[in-house]
């Protein structure tokens, strides 16, 4: 099955590193074969968005 992983999801999984993310996104994702695993085009236009924000 093929997965189309939403902003909440990545932005969840960037938390992974500090520790802090949900326990449950991280283990669903972990038994996931990551061929499987997508993002949008607007996932990734959101994610430029939020970081260049914090830039300014």
């Amino acid at each position: 099955m093929k997965y189309l992983l939403d902003t909440n999801v990545i932005s969840e999984l960037r938390k992974v590193g500090d520790g802090k993310a949900d326990p449950n996104v991280t283990k669903w994702v972990g038994v996931q074969d990551s061929s499987d695993l997508f993002i949008s085009v607007i996932t990734i236009l959101e994610l430029e968005r939020g970081i260049l924000g914090i830039q300014r």
